[in-house]
């Protein structure tokens, strides 16, 4: 079950006409997707996948197919990045290793 939090935060960035443009306001929204998505431990790609592509359907019933799939992939994947990024900074910081590791960014 996909928590309420994720589905708002998706339908938000969704709903904008610029949602794929890579406009900053966009992204913006699409951030906040990806945050939600760390803050809720949930990454589950072939469902994220399913619900974004399901919003776009919703949102932007028009938008040409193949672009669509494009998008959809380079988002699921950019969210993936994110969120494992997200995730293990907050494991470097529960455990107390800090930033000041050679592999750390």
């Amino acid at each position: 079950m996909v928590p309420e939090t994720i589905q708002k935060a998706l339908a938000e960035w969704i709903a904008l006409d610029t949602w794929h443009t890579w406009h900053h306001l966009a992204l913006g929204h699409f951030y906040d997707f990806v945050t939600v998505l760390c803050e809720e431990r949930f990454m589950d790609e072939g469902l994220i996948r399913r619900l974004i592509d399901q919003d776009i359907d919703t949102c932007h019933p028009d938008f040409d197919a193949e672009e669509r799939e494009r998008l959809v992939d380079v988002f699921v994947e950019l969210s993936e990045q994110i969120y494992r990024y997200k995730v293990l900074r907050n494991f470097k910081d529960i455990r107390g290793i800090g930033a000041s590791c050679w592999w750390c960014p």
